[in-house]
């Protein structure tokens, strides 16, 4: 019998249910990002158990396992508010000349803005007559990017607030008979090289999901000082970093996002309900940001590996096993199955369970552990005649020591250091 695991993606799990994350995709969200940052009354992410939990548990008890079902509720106690929120939003990019149709809004109208509102907002302009494509009115260009595709090939491009600065080239152009070069950018306009030419983005509106963490009630200690450096006008742009709430201040830090430009047309066609999040969910998990949080901070895979070694180590103690229940057995006429069964070639024992693995677990920790160490005498030179590798992750207290340490080293027939200190040419 084989048993297919219901999840195959881990991180579609983490995004996707309410159990893992606030705002989850599967219980209507993600959330929108709060209104007003400086109202409570515009709070808006959810606390508490999740509904999917809540039922399970329920259903436990209704199958009779109520004593598994109040562990299961205890194991979760005082776990209501999960430290991640994902979060929609539209953001905004004005013109520099901001045309008087669209100036003048809201403070909580610029930036990273709540959905809802915007479409309040462009409502009351289409209502007062106000018309027009979404290029004519709104559009920003940014200062470092990605240019173009031009010619099967593109640049990542960084200028200054006036518009200078250079593209170059990405990556080796794929197309014959185009050489690396760079272009030169004069007010945001990329100069022509070799017959080509690319243009600075000049985004207007964008449909984005993003990755926040929330900390702690109590935990503002270790996060005021930071927070307070940051702006009122940027945590209001980008509404995070401090919010209120019903229950006082808390810290929001949005540390991933996945953005998509929203193509130009008429601007009071915007509906909140148009766009589609799981588009966005590829390129969230795909960004640096994401797989530093969830692939080494809180590796994910690792914490499902860990279960499933629980959950095969727990397998082999209840099953095949002779004796009665209430002795520890299963009432199987022989330990482990017949040949038959397949139950008999298993490693049941301890010392063939995950052999190799910890191994690889006693080699790192041996060599974390040898690192650590002092192997040097009063004079500061290794007591090792050879160089390990232990050896060569220690520090260097200065170059002297350093000097007489590779001195000794066998693996070098000389110093790599002239009498100055400077490395010698080869």
């Amino acid at each position: 019998m084989n048993l297919y695991a219901p999840i195959r993606n881990i991180d579609h799990l983490f995004l996707l249910s309410p159990a893992w994350i606030r705002g989850a995709v599967n219980a209507d969200g993600p959330i929108d990002v709060v209104s007003n940052p400086n109202q409570a009354s515009s709070y808006n992410i959810p606390s508490g158990q999740a509904t999917s939990v809540s039922d399970h548990i329920s259903n436990l008890k209704e199958l009779g396992l109520g004593d598994f079902a109040d562990k299961f509720d205890t194991a979760l106690a005082g776990m209501d508010e999960w430290p991640f929120v994902l979060e929609k939003y539209i953001r905004v990019f004005d013109s520099a000349d901001d045309p008087a149709e669209v100036s003048g809004r809201q403070e909580n109208l610029y930036g990273v803005i709540n959905m809802n509102d915007w479409k309040s907002y462009v409502e009351s302009r289409k209502a007062e007559g106000v018309t027009g494509k979404i290029s004519d009115l709104f559009g920003g260009y940014l200062e470092d990017g990605e240019t173009s595709l031009d010619s099967s090939h593109f640049h990542t491009y960084e200028v200054d607030e006036n518009g200078n600065g250079f593209a170059l080239m990405a990556e080796p152009p794929e197309e014959e008979g185009i050489v690396p070069h760079i272009h030169r950018i004069v007010n945001f306009e990329i100069k022509e090289f070799d017959g080509h030419s690319h243009s600075v983005p000049k985004p207007a509106w964008k449909f984005g999901l993003r990755l926040c963490y929330m900390p702690e009630k109590d935990s503002g200690n270790i996060f005021g000082n930071a927070i307070s450096k940051i702006s009122k006008s940027a945590k209001m742009r980008e509404k995070a970093y401090e919010i209120n709430s019903p229950d006082g201040k808390r810290y929001l830090l949005p540390f991933a996002s996945a953005e998509i430009d929203i193509p130009d047309q008429e601007f009071t066609l915007f509906d909140p309900e148009a766009y589609d999040v799981y588009c966005l969910i590829p390129p969230l998990i795909n960004s640096p940001e994401y797989k530093a949080m969830f692939r080494y901070v809180f590796p994910l895979p690792r914490f499902l590996s860990l279960l499933t070694i629980y959950c095969m180590q727990g397998l082999y103690d209840p099953l095949a096993n002779t004796g009665m229940p209430e002795e520890g057995g299963d009432m199987w006429e022989k330990r482990g199955g017949n040949y038959a069964s397949g139950f008999s070639k298993w490693d049941r024992g301890d010392e063939q369970v995950f052999e190799e693995s910890r191994k690889a677990a006693r080699n790192a920790f041996t060599s974390l552990y040898e690192t650590m160490q002092a192997e040097y005498d009063s004079s500061g030179v290794s007591k090792s005649t050879t160089l390990s590798f232990a050896d060569i992750l220690k520090p260097k207290l200065d170059f002297e020591d350093g000097l007489r340490w590779w001195q000794r080293g066998k693996r070098l027939k000389k110093s790599p250091f002239n009498a100055d200190g400077d490395t010698c040419k080869k």
